[in-house]
């Protein structure tokens, strides 16, 4: 009976994996299925996006059923995956590796945190701090650059507490951004040879 136990969590056990882009059928499939569940969390939906780095978010396109715009341009970016050792994926972060925005241009070229998502079961276990964590100390060498930048929206406070408590700091606010009241947040932080400071 332990033994059984102990097999099931080990299963289950979360792993984190660096790709540099989504050639597994099966994680790709997964990586769908969640923007897919976590479409309408997003201010805009990711649905209404036709990429990662949209600008514009005041004139939108009307909503598509799903957001397949958004993936067709995401998957084509560096992830870092948390999954058990099946494969079961529990969530993700993609990233753009030597990305320039003029929004940040003092923080570029940085890597910058396009899309963070978590499965609502596997949530409030801690896998976004670990996947910041392995950012921010464990991607490739030939990856690791002076900043990693995100963005979010103003009314995100998960996010935006995390990224805080991890010691980013508010690079850029673009008021009004993304409709009345509901400013666009960049962020940054520092990083050394892998180690943040």
């Amino acid at each position: 009976m332990h033994k059984k136990i102990r097999q099931i969590k080990e299963k289950n056990k979360l792993q984190l994996h660096y790709l540099n882009s989504i050639s597994d059928i099966e994680i790709k499939k997964q990586i769908w299925e969640l923007i897919c569940e976590t479409d309408n969390e997003f201010v805009p939906p990711l649905s209404y996006r036709i990429s990662t780095t949209e600008k514009n978010f005041t004139s939108r396109a009307a909503k598509k059923n799903k957001p397949l715009d958004y993936f067709e341009n995401l998957r084509k970016q560096n992830f870092i995956i948390g999954t058990n050792k099946i494969k079961n994926l529990y969530g993700f972060m993609s990233f753009i590796n030597g990305f320039e925005n003029e929004n940040i241009k003092n923080f570029c070229p940085c890597n910058y945190i396009s899309t963070i998502c978590v499965f609502n079961k596997f949530r409030g276990l801690g896998l976004a701090n670990q996947l910041y964590d392995f950012i921010e100390n464990s991607i490739p060498r030939q990856k690791i650059l002076k900043y990693i930048t995100t963005r979010t929206w103003s009314k995100n406070e998960i996010h935006i507490r995390l990224l805080y408590k991890r010691k980013y700091f508010l690079a850029k606010k673009i008021s009004n951004a993304r409709g009345q009241g509901i400013d666009t947040l960049y962020f940054a932080k520092k990083i050394t040879n892998g180690v943040n400071i």
